[in-house]
């Protein structure tokens, strides 16, 4: 077939891809190669899924048989920006999902401001990164405004990323529907949730009302977790472990305490004397 100056630079272009192309392989209509084309690199300038010319699909060509003969088609390939928006998207419905507040769902390690910040905000980011990355438990203790809570979730953001099971729940509010649960038979249910996710947030241990039930029961939540070697992240107000044992509670504050101690649990780390971070990010916000 004759080809002019626009067909020899397509037939050049498949070529890149299949280096034996005869042009006898080509179709009759060069729309499809030629949109393919066209877009190739789309993705390098991408104008973000929803103005997709392509709707989040590199196109490419393709060499298929039809009838005695092989000729030239198009096939779209999902983009890795189209693929990371998409899997965005969902963590963001899952996240709604597993217990982060509203207040939060937005939170990730990309977006925690240090700037300004203690060393210790700076060393718990990069901690808290280690402990997701490798599956290890972590214990984050302070004072309120020092960041416990978002780093806590962005772990969460990160297991969902990696199609992991993630948990986020206020000790407050776990104590409360395991009670509930007495009256309707799903207090069990909550405890199975706790024990088998593949990644569970206890925020705030030590806010709770001290009890020999209490007590108990997140004891054997936190050891059921210890013993299978499923992290845990815990955030508490405590600056220490000696008071964090009597937030945690009379009865097995010492048995938790003494799994948390344990170098099987994972780090532990008091973000004591930091500033809050809290207040930072809004005098931040009047600064801007």
């Amino acid at each position: 077939m004759g080809m002019d100056q626009a067909d020899y630079k397509l037939f050049e272009w498949l070529r890149g891809y299949y280096p034996d192309a005869d042009p006898q392989d080509l179709p009759k209509s060069l729309s499809g190669l030629r949109f393919a084309m066209k877009n190739e690199n789309c993705h390098q300038k991408c104008p973000g899924i929803d103005k997709c010319p392509t709707h989040g699909y590199v196109m490419k060509p393709f060499r298929v048989g039809f009838g005695s003969s092989l000729v030239f088609t198009t096939a779209g390939e999902p983009c890795q920006r189209g693929t990371d928006e998409r899997r965005q998207v969902q963590v963001q419905k899952t996240v709604a999902g597993c217990g982060v507040p509203e207040k939060y769902a937005e939170c990730t390690f990309d977006n925690f401001n240090i700037f300004e910040c203690d060393k210790k905000i700076h060393m718990a980011l990069s901690l808290t990164q280690k402990c997701t990355q490798y599956g290890l438990s972590l214990l984050l203790g302070g004072p309120p405004g020092t960041g416990k809570t978002h780093l806590a979730i962005s772990q969460i953001k990160q297991y969902l990323s990696n199609g992991k099971t993630a948990l986020f729940m206020p000790v407050i509010t776990l104590l409360d529907e395991i009670k509930r649960g007495f009256e309707n038979n799903t207090s069990i249910a909550t405890e199975d949730a706790v024990k088998n996710a593949d990644f569970v947030v206890l925020d705030d241990l030590g806010t709770q009302y001290d009890t020999g039930w209490v007590s108990e029961r997140l004891f054997s939540l936190i050891d059921y977790r210890y013993s299978h070697k499923l992290p845990i992240t815990i955030t508490t107000n405590a600056c220490n472990l000696e008071l964090l044992e009597k937030m945690a509670g009379s009865g097995s504050g010492f048995r938790i305490i003494s799994r948390i101690k344990d170098t099987d649990f994972g780090h532990v780390m008091f973000l004591t004397g930091c500033k809050d971070y809290r207040g930072m990010r809004v005098q931040t916000k009047l600064a801007v």
